[in-house]
């Protein structure tokens, strides 16, 4: 398992990624509709036409309105600051997206409440709080697919679901591009949004290093065992060399990768790494750097189906990092 302070940023990031998308956040104007809150698509409405820009694919990816006995679900009120009422019009606010990921409704009484709970991030610097805010508030695993986008439940709902926000993102961003760069609408938006997933493939890697440091380690069956007890000692220690890497990511000083060329080299670890069929230096570190490539034919030593699925979460958001749609 990652440390703690790797692995607890990885959902609150999702989530705040996604949160751009469908609220009025770092807006002058929160209570005025929003193109980009297509994507959340209000009760009984099949084609939505914000702010006249004709952004006409609602298709409801994320939050989908329902109705229960004719009435407007959970998923449908909004609270208009500015009237003092709830109604199904505009963007949400960010202290209203967030509880509605986890299908907890709000009461006008709990407005104060949820705003000072959950600020809103309005730079970047301030991603690194609200995903450990986030986290403190019970924002772990995964995202709730059966609340946030019921469509995508099943094989690989994750994964698919997150391609297809970044390619209906990556449409609207092609019809309005002027909107996304310096002094645009949505600037602000797309600079946080690079940064988040900037962030997720660094911790992505992070957690394959961890995954190739306890698999390499570990006595376990399949595997490597690189490990030895030292002359006078009972506990094992592991023979795999580490260096520490700094991750560029806030609250994340650095993590560990795997030194192959030290690890090659280490007589205590040569007949082991030989057995596996590893011949060389950069065989080794080849096969890790495409742990989990369904692409590679015959690796040294089979991927399992967990780092496929790994591999191809960790190349969706270096594509979602460099404005690339994303395979669904």
């Amino acid at each position: 398992m990652l440390p703690t302070s790797v692995k607890q940023p990885i959902l609150g990031l999702v989530i705040l990624w996604l949160s751009f998308f469908t609220t009025g956040i770092h807006s002058s104007h929160p209570d005025v509709g929003d193109e980009l809150h297509d994507l959340h698509t209000r009760a009984q409405v099949n084609t939505v036409d914000v702010a006249k820009l004709n952004f006409r694919e609602g298709l409801g990816y994320i939050l989908p309105q329902a109705t229960r006995q004719g009435q407007p679900g959970n998923n449908n009120k909004h609270w208009l600051q500015r009237n003092g009422k709830w109604v199904q019009e505009g963007p949400l606010h960010y202290y209203e997206f967030m509880p509605r990921t986890r299908n907890i409704p709000i009461t006008t009484l709990e407005i104060p409440q949820w705003q000072a709970d959950l600020p809103e991030p309005t730079t970047v610097d301030a991603l690194q709080d609200a995903a450990a805010t986030l986290h403190a508030d019970k924002y772990k695993g995964e995202i709730d697919l059966k609340v946030v986008s019921p469509q995508y439940r099943g094989n690989n709902g994750h994964r698919r679901f997150i391609a297809a926000v970044n390619n209906k993102l990556l449409r609207f961003q092609s019809q309005h591009g002027a909107e996304f760069q310096a002094g645009g609408r949505y600037y602000e938006q797309k600079v946080r949004m690079d940064e988040i997933s900037s962030r997720m493939v660094t911790l992505r890697v992070a957690d394959t290093q961890n995954f190739l440091i306890r698999w390499m380690t570990g006595d376990k069956p399949g595997m490597w065992n690189l490990q030895e007890v030292p002359e006078g000692q009972s506990q094992a220690r592991s023979t795999v060399t580490t260096l520490e890497v700094p991750s560029g990511v806030p609250g994340v000083a650095n993590y560990k990768t795997v030194d192959f060329l030290a690890t090659y080299n280490d007589p205590k670890n040569e007949a082991k790494l030989q057995l596996k069929g590893f011949t060389s230096v950069a065989d080794l570190a080849n096969w890790a750097a495409q742990l989990g490539d369904e692409d590679i034919q015959n690796p040294t030593v089979a991927y399992s189906r967990e780092n496929v699925s790994h591999f191809k979460e960790i190349q969706q958001w270096r594509l979602i990092a460099n404005s690339q749609p994303c395979p669904i």
